[in-house]
This record gives structure tokens, sequence and C-alpha cells, in this order.
């Protein structure tokens, strides 16, 4: 289900310039494309370990976190 997720919202944003995607408002005051791809990353990152039953390593994490 992950997987499927990712793929249909890379469809959508593939198109997408990168200003586009860092875009946060007129007054910059709302959250970017780019910020909220990586909040869902995080989130679905953390319930497969989760589920999984194992612990998430802070060397994953930083590496989903150095991004933008």
């Amino acid at each position: 289900m992950v997987e499927g997720n990712y793929n249909r919202l890379k469809s959508i944003v593939q198109d997408m310039k990168q200003s586009e995607l860092d875009y946060k408002g007129p007054d910059h005051k709302y959250n970017s494309t780019s910020q909220l791809i990586r909040h869902l990353s995080y989130v679905d990152l953390k319930w497969v370990y989760r589920i999984k039953g194992e612990k998430i390593f802070l060397n994953i994490l930083s590496k989903l976190w150095s991004y933008g």
C-alpha cells in the first residue's frame, strides 16, 4: 500500500518544477509541497517500523530530514 501511494504521488508531482515544489504561498507562511512530501515519508516510515516491531535507526531519519 505504501509503495502504491508513493507511485501515485510521484506521478502527480513528477512534472513540477523545483520552484513549484518549494513554493510556500504568497507570504511564505504555508508548507511547501516538498515539506508535505517529506512529512508523509517520515510518517509512513515510522509506521512501517512500528508495524514490524523494530526501532527506526537515527541514521535513516537523519537522511530523510537532510533533504531540503
